[in-house]
């Protein structure tokens, strides 16, 4: 009986892994993902297309982007470019996700939280509005993600043993993160420290001043290499003003403080808060404020949603119904308001989180560290927007500047400490687990209405997951077996919102090979296997 208690909560790690995954693959288009036609530079610049990409991000990303569609090139033609790149960069996020995760897991093990109350989270995780965000865009926040987990557990693991061995195992982690992306550099930089810089030097100060001289050496390597390529620096923002007109503007500085409740409350809609930082978090933490990604109209995740709520004019006073059948309730009122209830529902779970984030914060324990992460992350952006330094990067009428996804990998390790500690040692609260899936499951825009012609472009690109014949046992149970995907390729089939690309066989060459990532990316894994073997030696 024991060992089954113990087994559920890996279980529905595993089984919420794979759903998720496969949910993002057959409901988001990666390839329709925001800036995508930007960051498809990179794809052109491995594949020997143009000779540099003319952006300022790091190469490691890209590179891991770029030898995965080429995994692919055999089968590509015309008709499946678009779904073999969608499928490319899903799977190359995953195994970032996947490697992050593991991070998580150890870091959380470090802490001695119980396996139940790790794997549970872990569960929850898979199934974060944030988290999916950064698992289905062509973005590089995921490799945030994928190496901060690592470089705490690095640092903590040295501040209890006092092994320079571990600053040095921190190395690669740290290279590759603060390489990636200019917004990325500053968090992690800022953060490390603020929280961990102080204390390490004060172990024994001639012990750091090696593991700093590689990781500068290291760090310039991948410098030069990705500045090479890009003919850029990392630091040199190539968006906002230096590429927009409408981004020439620098944020009022009330833009911290400045909210609109009753707003907020009716009309959820995008670019409506855009003078509003308090507003513009709330309703993108666990909503899609911008309607970017499972609220765009161009996404699976957006169609054929299901009404479960519905206000229906009467003159009358009537009594609302329940239809058992639809599973539908009606609501019957002389004036039918709008009604944004995925929104609704996000943004009074965004406060709950919050309100939970800053009382857990006020409690002054180890993990509060953790916890102040994405506050400290935004304070970065707004510092940013609201100064116009480097450059002025904020556009009035949106406000997208102060998107979550810029952060995400901040929110995500705040989230999972906040959990684990809310569930630890409390059974009763570990069953809110479930509905909480269900609820997030419901935002991303589930369940579903039965649609022949839905239906049938689902399956249609399910024929290309590795899960295909698994899907078709637990994802499509309401379909018409006709419908089934046949789990058969059919390289000739149009897929809808998966357009054409007519010199696709420009991307059947072997990619340019960034070395210098390439040797710091395998020293990470390196690193990460003898940081797991210290958790199992007697």
């Amino acid at each position: 009986m024991i060992k089954i208690k113990n087994a559920i909560p890996k279980f529905t790690f595993i089984f919420t892994l794979y759903y998720s995954k496969e949910l993002n693959f057959l409901y988001y288009n990666s390839s329709d993902s925001p800036d995508f036609p930007t960051y498809f530079n990179y794809f052109k610049y491995f594949f020997l297309e143009i000779e540099n990409t003319s952006r300022e991000q790091g190469l490691f990303y890209y590179l891991l982007n770029s030898w995965k569609f080429y995994s692919f090139s055999d089968s590509l033609n015309n008709v499946n470019f678009f779904i073999y790149l969608h499928k490319s960069i899903q799977q190359t996020n995953f195994y970032l996700y996947l490697f992050g995760v593991l991070g998580v897991y150890y870091l959380l093990k470090h802490f001695r939280f119980s396996q139940n109350s790790i794997f549970y989270t872990l569960a929850l995780l898979n199934f974060l509005p944030f988290i999916m965000v950064m698992r289905i865009v062509l973005k590089p926040e995921i490799v945030g993600f994928a190496m901060f987990p690592w470089i705490i557990l690095c640092f903590e693991k040295y501040l209890i043993d006092n092994k320079p061995l571990y600053l040095y195992l921190s190395i690669p982690f740290l290279a590759i993160c603060i390489s990636t992306k200019g917004s990325v550099l500053v968090m992690v930089a800022l953060y490390l420290l603020i929280f961990y810089f102080f204390k390490v030097i004060s172990v024994d100060f001639k012990k750091v001043i090696l593991p700093i001289f590689l990781l500068a050496l290291v760090t310039l390597g991948i410098y030069i290499e990705d500045s090479n390529a890009n003919e850029a620096s990392i630091i040199e923002l190539q968006s906002g003003s230096t590429q927009a007109e409408n981004y020439d503007f620098k944020a009022p500085k009330n833009i911290v403080y400045k909210i609109d409740i009753y707003k907020l409350l009716t009309s959820p809609k995008k670019y409506d808060h855009s003078n509003s930082t308090i507003a513009i978090t709330l309703l993108d933490t666990f909503g899609d404020y911008f309607d970017v990604y499972w609220d765009n109209d161009a996404s699976n995740y957006a169609s054929e949603r299901k009404i479960i709520f519905e206000y229906m004019e009467s003159n009358s006073i009537k009594a609302p119904i329940f239809d058992m059948e639809q599973t539908k309730l009606t609501v019957y009122d002389q004036k039918v308001p709008d009604l944004y209830l995925r929104e609704f529902v996000g943004l009074i779970i965004s406060i709950v989180f919050y309100v939970f984030l800053i009382l857990y914060i006020a409690k002054r324990n180890q993990y509060s560290k953790f916890l102040v992460a994405p506050l400290l992350a935004l304070s970065i952006l707004l510092v940013h927007v609201i100064t116009g330094y480097p450059v002025n990067n904020f556009d009035p009428s949106k406000g997208d500047t102060l998107k979550t996804i810029y952060y995400s990998f901040f929110l995500s390790i705040s989230f999972i400490f906040l959990y684990a500690q809310t569930i630890e040692n409390k059974k009763y609260k570990k069953l809110i687990t479930l509905p909480l899936i269900i609820i997030m499951l419901f935002l991303l825009g589930f369940p579903k209405e039965n649609s022949l012609e839905f239906s049938n472009n689902i399956s249609n690109i399910n024929n290309y997951s590795h899960f295909c014949n698994t899907n078709n046992l637990l994802m499509f149970q309401n379909i018409d077996d006709a419908l089934l995907s046949k789990c058969k390729q059919s390289n000739e089939i149009q897929i809808l919102g998966y357009g054409e690309y007519k010199d696709y066989s420009d991307f059947k060459r072997i990619p340019r090979l960034a070395l210098t990532n390439v040797l710091v990316g395998i020293a990470s894994i390196l690193s990460s296997v003898f940081v797991i073997s210290t958790f199992y030696k007697d």
